[in-house]
């Protein structure tokens, strides 16, 4: 069975293509995994950070009650 090159050169860049396609989705979703956790880590600093205001708040206020 002989193969002509017009008919292997749109099969290769076929096959290609979809490697290529393929590399791009998989290196995009490892960004957005990335993403979320980085912003999963930026959410519990800021919950930490509203937790030590609220204290802070509620230590000035009964200190400013008690005078």
């Amino acid at each position: 069975m002989k193969i002509e090159l017009s008919t292997l050169v749109p099969v290769v860049a076929l096959a290609g293509g979809i490697i290529f396609t393929y590399g791009q989705l998989t290196n995009k979703v490892e960004s957005l995994e990335y993403l979320k956790k980085l912003s999963d880590d930026n959410m519990n600093r800021i919950i930490v950070i509203e937790t030590k205001l609220e204290a802070a708040q509620l230590a000035f206020d009964t200190y400013m009650r008690s005078e």
